[in-house]
């Protein structure tokens, strides 16, 4: 263990940054080899030193990535996070925004375990035969815009992944304070919402 004999030292952390190839929002123009080295050297050379890499509804990009960062710069001492973000079927805001809930693993997770914990979440959204999709199985663009997951799905799939004991030791779920988050509603119903899953996250992001 590096021990730290300077005293306390602020670090930046940004646990919500979308990558190339992201589903929904991919501003990157795709992920090209090109893009992904431009996205490896801006990382690289911020001063961000813990960075979270965010995808909707899967990990893919969080792995496609570690994979390049790493053969581009071996000797960096930053640290990353897969990012998966979920839609909340619950609106709680004045604006009808539904609640974006961020489940951040382990750095060292394995794609199988993220896998294994979509694969026990059922997305709102069924197939032909009237059967709830797992996130694990949205396949396009239309069932990723489409699909929400509800609360106690969530809590289901993490105990399923990792038992209802381990979850603080394996993943932090956070959501977001303003826009897509629980900003306040004056509203006794979309209160108690808020309260409710306030109750659930470890962590909120916000100003």
């Amino acid at each position: 263990m590096k021990l730290f004999r300077g005293g306390s030292v602020w670090r930046k952390w940004d646990l919500h940054v979308h990558a190339p190839g992201t589903v929904l929002n991919d501003c990157y123009g795709g992920a090209t080899d090109a893009n992904w080295e431009t996205f490896c050297d801006i990382v690289h050379s911020s001063d961000v030193d813990v960075v979270g890499i965010a995808d909707y509804f899967r990990a893919d990009s969080f792995f496609e990535f570690v994979a390049r960062y790493e053969q581009r710069y071996p000797e960096s001492e930053k640290v990353f996070f897969p990012n998966v973000e979920l839609r909340l079927n619950e609106a709680v805001n004045d604006a009808g925004d539904t609640v974006d809930m961020h489940v951040l693993f382990r750095p060292d997770v394995s794609a199988e375990t993220v896998t294994k914990f979509l694969s026990s979440l059922p997305a709102q959204l069924s197939d032909a035969n009237d059967r709830n999709i797992p996130c694990a199985e949205l396949e396009n663009d239309q069932q990723y815009w489409s699909a929400s997951v509800a609360r106690g799905d969530v809590l289901t799939a993490l105990a399923d992944t990792f038992g209802k004991a381990a979850r603080s030791d394996q993943v932090l779920v956070l959501v977001p304070a303003n826009n897509n988050g629980i900003r306040g509603s004056a509203v006794e119903r979309k209160r108690n919402l808020t309260v409710q899953i306030d109750k659930m996250v470890d962590a909120i992001f916000g100003s």
